[in-house]
C-alpha cells in the first residue's frame, strides 16, 4: 500500500509514519515537505491514501509557508487523483478553506467493503491520541484488497487496474479473480473477462469489466442507461457495478455475463460454421435501435460520427485526399437510429451455437444503423486481432470493387460471413448511397491509425467513391 504524507514538520512526520507502520508494516510512506514536490508526486505516482497538511512552503528551503499552498495540493489531488481518499491534517491556519473542502467530501464504498467512507476527511493535528483510530479503517480496508487472489494469466496490469479488479471482487464477496484480457481499446480503456469465485469455490460472477479514465467510464455508463437498456435483456450483459474510487484517476464498469459465451465473432468455429446464425441473431438483437426513420444527412455529418473534423483534416492532408471535400458536401437518405459504434468481432461474444451478446458501449450513440454490420465485416482485417489482419486478401483490385461480391470474394477465407454482414447492411440501409457513405466514414477513421494497412484502406475508399457514383 502506498501512502503520501504532505507535511514539513519532520518530528510530526516521524510520529505519524510510525503509527502507519505499526498498523500496516508492508506500507510504503512517501513524504513531501512542499507544494512543488507534492504536486509532482501526485501527478507521477500512485497512492492509496493522501495525508495532507495545508500549511506548507512552495519549495524546498523556502520560508513562504502558507495554507494556500496546501490547498493548491488538495485541489490538484482532487483533479489528478479524484478516486484517492484524502485526510486533511487540520490546524487553525486552514480554516478559510474548510467550506470548499466540505463541498467535496462525499462518501463512497471506496474499497468494496460494504461501508461508505469519506473521500475527504479531517483530523486535528494536535490530537495524536486519536489519529490511530482515524487512520485504522482506511488501512484495514486497503490491506484487505491483498486478500483477493488475482489470476492474471500473463495479463499486464497497472496498479490502478489491479486495484479496480480487487475492489470489484471484494465488493461481491469474492476471494479469487481469474481474468482474461479481451481487448485493449484504442481509447486507452481495457476490457477484461473476469470470473470471481467465492470461498466455497463457487462462481459468484462471470463478468465483463472495462477499466479506463473516470470520464470515459462515466460516459459509457451514461450511454448504457440511454441506449443499451432499450434492447432486450439477452442482447447485452446487465450492469453489475460502476466503481469510480480507489484507483487514482481510473474507474471500472462491470457487467454480468451468462454462462457459455466462450467464443467471439472472430473465432473460427463461428466464422466457418455459425456465421449466418450469428448475423441473424445480431440483427434481431439490435432491432430496437433501427427505428423506421429516415433523415437527410450530408456525408460529412456521417463521417463526423466516426471521426472529428480535426482528425479528418489530418488524414485528408496526409493521404492527399483532394476529392473528399466535394464528396462530403453531398447529402443522402440514411436510416438514423442508434449504432453500437465499434462492433468489431471481439465486441461480439458468442456461445458455441452462435448465440451472441454485445459488449463495450463506449461509442454507442445516435447514428447510422448500417455502421454496425459494415464495422463487423471490415474488422476482419482492420482490427489488429482480426483473423485477416495479416492476410493478402483482398487484393487492391478486389478492394476497389468491394461492392461487387462475386469479384470481391474470390479466394476469401470467410465468404459466408461477409455475405451475411452485407445482407444485414442492405436490409437496414436506405440504399446503396448510404452503404457507400457509411463505409467511407468507417474507412477514413482507419487511416487515423499508424499501424493500419493504408494501401488497403485507400483502395476500399476508392471503391466507396465508385460505388456512390454508380448509384
Amino acid at each position: 500500500m502506498n501512502i503520501l504524507v504532505v507535511e514539513d514538520d519532520n518530528e510530526y512526520v516521524t510520529i505519524i509514519s510510525e503509527i502507519i507502520k505499526n498498523e500496516a508494516k508492508e506500507s510504503s510512506v512517501t513524504v513531501c515537505e512542499n507544494k512543488k514536490d507534492a504536486l509532482n508526486k501526485i501527478s507521477e505516482d500512485y497512492f492509496d491514501l493522501i495525508l495532507l497538511d495545508f500549511s506548507i512552503p512552495t519549495e524546498q528551503d523556502k520560508l513562504d509557508e502558507s495554507p494556500a499552498h496546501g490547498y493548491a495540493v488538495f485541489t490538484s489531488a482532487r483533479s489528478l487523483a479524484p478516486g484517492t481518499p484524502i485526510i486533511v491534517l487540520t490546524g487553525s491556519s486552514g480554516d478559510d478553506y474548510f467550506t470548499d473542502i466540505l463541498d467535496q467530501s462525499e462518501k463512497s464504498d471506496v474499497w468494496g467493503c460494504g461501508l461508505e467512507m469519506q473521500l475527504v476527511s479531517f483530523h486535528q493535528k494536535h490530537r495524536l491520541e486519536t489519529f490511530k483510530a482515524k487512520l485504522k479503517p482506511y488501512l484495514i480496508n486497503i490491506k484487505a484488497l491483498y486478500d483477493i487472489e488475482l489470476l492474471k494469466n500473463n495479463v499486464q496490469l497497472s496498479i490502478e487496474e489491479d486495484r479496480i479488479l480487487r475492489i470489484f471482487s471484494r465488493s461481491v464477496s469474492g476471494v479469487l479473480c481469474n481474468l482474461t484480457k479481451i481487448n485493449g481499446g484504442l481509447s486507452g480503456s481495457k476490457v477484461f473477462r473476469i470470473i470471481v469465485t467465492a470461498e466455497n469455490g463457487s462462481t459468484i460472477h462471470d463478468s465483463i469489466g472495462k477499466i479506463g479514465s473516470i470520464n470515459s467510464i462515466r460516459d459509457e455508463d451514461q450511454r448504457y442507461e440511454r441506449h443499451i437498456l432499450r434492447l432486450n435483456p439477452e442482447a447485452t450483459p446487465r450492469k453489475l457495478a460502476l466503481l469510480e474510487h480507489g484507483a487514482k484517476n481510473q474507474a471500472g464498469i462491470f457487467y454480468g455475463l451468462a454462462n457459455g459465451y466462450t467464443l467471439n465473432a472472430f473465432s473460427n468455429e463461428i466464422l466457418l460454421d455459425n456465421c449466418e446464425n450469428l448475423i441473424s441473431s445480431l440483427k434481431n438483437l439490435t432491432a430496437r435501435w433501427c427505428v423506421d426513420q429516415q433523415d437527410r444527412k450530408s456525408i460529412r455529418d456521417i463521417r463526423r460520427h466516426t471521426l472529428s473534423d480535426e482528425n479528418a483534416e489530418v488524414v485528408f492532408t496526409k493521404f492527399n485526399l483532394n476529392w473528399v471535400q466535394d464528396f462530403e458536401n453531398r447529402t443522402i437518405q440514411v436510416h438514423w437510429g442508434v449504432s453500437h459504434g465499434d462492433l468489431h468481432g471481439l465486441n461480439v461474444l458468442t456461445s458455441e451455437d452462435g448465440t451472441p451478446t454485445i459488449i463495450d458501449y463506449g461509442d454507442t450513440n445516435v447514428g447510422p444503423n448500417s455502421l454496425d454490420p459494415m464495422t463487423l465485416e471490415f474488422s476482419l482485417f482492420f482490427h489488429p486481432d482480426g483473423p485477416l489482419s495479416k492476410s493478402t486478401w483482398p487484393s487492391l483490385e478486389q478492394a476497389k470493387k468491394w461492392y461487387d461480391l462475386e469479384f470481391y470474394l474470390v479466394e476469401c477465407p470467410y465468404p459466408e460471413f461477409i455475405k451475411s454482414c452485407r445482407n444485414w447492411v442492405k436490409d437496414i440501409a436506405v440504399g446503396n448511397r448510404e452503404i457507400s457513405a457509411v463505409s467511407y466514414a468507417y474507412l477514413i477513421r482507419q487511416l487515423k491509425y499508424s499501424d493500419v494497412n493504408s494501401q488497403r484502406a485507400l483502395a476500399l475508399l476508392e471503391g466507396a467513391k465508385i460505388y456512390y457514383s454508380e448509384t
